[in-house]
């Protein structure tokens, strides 16, 4: 999913469960699964006729990914209202045409990253078009292989074609399967899954700039609304800091790459939303019983150097040498919402007499954990109710403070708790 300021991205869209799907890591937890129409896009019909055989080119399993959603209706749907990068502009519905033009832009530059991202959409058969959104500026969905972008008149075209490279990478991270989760992984895997994947496609943003730049376009390094002044001074300082290494120029692009994606993980607003977004959705999956008993599996490092893969002949995470051992900053009660969130999980699937949950419980008293206690089947019931305005942490705060007016004032050193 793409944000709309790297300082300022987190702000309109705290957790408001308004998106057609989750972003690529979450996969097939979808809100929109019955749908048969896009927020915010009107109805139009090209002049072309939806047949038989265009039916079946677009349904067929493209080579790179299979998408489960598009049955005929939505198909349909898709087709008449949104773009595809191969079309020719003939083809194209009036209600997505800038949107193909900035694919054209990625296609037809000389740039390294710009005909890899339009060569993989006309393979994948992604569909490009206009939502309503009005907590987020970008979405894909791995579901029936599309790309929606935000249609506030707001927002201009640069920032729209920084948007479509986002979600495209997503794209290519569903394609290569480096989006799918194992029920048996523990919070702590689904958030390292979850950053790993935001970061590239945020840091495929900022490269796909600095490769424009490079090829003498700077209008995308100067779209201040995702790219500020302080980052972008950053990726140039860093840019023509490896280019004074006389590498190739793919090499430069790489490193300055894999410098940013470690340099994403500092972004405290950041660290909260994706965290944020994490825990609403691990609550999710909690309540409806699909978390499965802790196993061993982890999210590896193997899978994390492919988040950043383009193409064959560009990869900017594959030299990656770890994943940040702190993913919450500053942010201790986050910490702790995690630390509680697992905990419930593992009285959920192993019962309460399971001897690493009554260690883990008892942990958490000694750290004087301040979610313990509170009722998770209530967190979720809030954060799934539309008049909700909380995030995931601010709903647990909400039942925590809850949780502490109506215990009595304990005994001695005992403390009260009760079954998460």
């Amino acid at each position: 999913m793409a944000l709309s300021n790297p300082f300022k991205r987190w702000l309109p869209r705290l957790m408001t469960g308004t998106f057609l799907t989750t972003s690529i890591f979450f996969g097939d937890l979808n809100t929109s699964k019955g749908q048969t129409d896009i927020p915010g896009l009107s109805p139009h019909v090209k002049t072309e006729a939806f047949d038989a055989q265009t039916k079946l080119q677009l349904t067929a399993n493209s080579d790179t990914i299979i998408y489960s959603g598009r049955d005929s209706t939505r198909l349909a749907f898709l087709y008449a209202n949104c773009a595809l990068t191969g079309q020719t502009i003939d083809e194209v519905p009036d209600t997505a045409l800038t949107l193909w033009e900035n694919m054209q832009t990625l296609k037809n530059s000389t740039t390294i990253m710009g005909p890899a991202l339009a060569d993989f959409s006309i393979k994948a058969r992604i569909f490009y078009g206009y939502a309503k959104m009005s907590n987020t500026v970008g979405l894909w969905s791995g579901y029936n292989g599309l790309v929606e972008i935000t249609n506030d008149a707001g927002y201009s075209q640069n920032f729209r074609l920084l948007c479509q490279t986002h979600e495209t990478i997503h794209g290519i991270q569903s394609a290569n399967k480096i989006d799918k989760e194992d029920m048996s992984w523990s919070i702590w895997d689904f958030q390292r899954a979850c950053m790993a994947d935001e970061a590239a496609a945020q840091v495929g943003e900022y490269l796909l700039a600095l490769d424009f730049y490079h090829d003498s376009v700077p209008g995308l390094l100067n779209e201040k609304r995702d790219i500020s002044t302080k980052v972008k001074t950053r990726l140039l300082k860093e840019f023509n800091a490896a280019q004074a290494d006389s590498l190739p120029y793919a090499q430069d692009l790489s490193n300055v790459g894999e410098s940013e994606f470690y340099t994403q993980f500092k972004d405290q607003g950041w660290l909260n939303f994706y965290n944020n977004w994490t825990l609403k959705h691990y609550i999710t999956w909690l309540n409806y019983g699909w978390l499965k008993a802790p196993s061993e599996k982890t999210y590896g490092l193997e899978t994390a150097r492919k988040s950043g893969y383009i193409s064959e002949d560009f990869n900017f995470t594959a030299g990656i040498d770890s994943l940040p051992g702190n993913l919450f900053g500053t942010n201790t009660r986050m910490k702790q919402a995690f630390d509680y969130a697992e905990c419930t999980r593992r009285c959920r699937t192993r019962g309460e007499k399971d001897s690493l949950y009554l260690a883990a419980t008892a942990r958490l008293k000694k750290e004087n954990n301040p979610y313990l206690g509170v009722d998770m089947k209530e967190v979720g019931k809030k954060l799934s109710d539309p008049a909700n305005k909380l995030n995931a942490l601010g709903v647990m705060d909400y039942f925590a403070a809850e949780l502490k007016k109506n215990l009595p004032a304990p005994a001695g050193n005992k403390s009260k708790t009760r079954k998460p």
